[in-house]
């Protein structure tokens, strides 16, 4: 993966989901998105590599000691097929997302 620079922090409750949100301005000047997403009753917690409207798996994310600064992120492959209330719940929260940042 390219390297990458952190631009922004968002956490929102939307659609009864916990979404936290890591927005990041990749090498080849694309944004995307670390998602981390539960149920509010806290259980499963899954994390997503976003890119528009295409969800990745999450492989491994390095740090020096803490969870941000990252110094890289590892993705897998495309993910196809998944609960489409947690998709939805999750381009929800990101538009909403990018939509406050153009306004700020």
């Amino acid at each position: 993966m390219p390297q990458i620079q952190l631009q922004s922090t968002r956490k929102t409750i939307i659609d009864g989901r916990h979404v936290d949100g890591w927005n990041y301005l990749q090498g080849n000047g694309k944004s995307a998105w670390y998602i981390k997403t539960w149920p509010v009753e806290r259980d499963p917690i899954d994390d997503y590599w976003v890119e528009g409207k295409e969800f990745f798996e999450m492989i491994s994310m390095n740090s020096s000691g803490t969870t941000i600064p990252v110094s890289s992120i590892e993705i897998g492959r495309p993910i196809s097929e998944m609960d489409a209330a947690k998709k939805a719940a999750v381009l929800k929260a990101i538009a909403e997302w990018e939509t406050d940042s153009v306004a700020e």
